[in-house]
């Protein structure tokens, strides 16, 4: 953290996935999401009157059986 670092941030999740079936109890998950900061985390502008907001998105894949 500097001292132009605003400490709080919050903001709003949505994603999706989908169970794809292989038989035999054994199943593939795949889902995307995507994290949108709503507060700004520096105090400064950016270029063009912006501001620094968290966002990222993010893919899983996962396996059962």
């Amino acid at each position: 953290m500097t001292k132009d670092s605003i400490k709080t941030d919050f903001g709003i999740s949505a994603g999706v996935g989908k169970n794809f079936e292989l038989g035999n109890s054994k199943v593939i998950h795949l889902e995307i999401r995507n994290n949108l900061g709503l507060a700004k985390i520096n105090k400064n502008n950016v270029w063009n009157g912006g501001h620094v907001r968290t966002n990222f998105l993010s893919f899983m894949v996962g396996y059962s059986f």
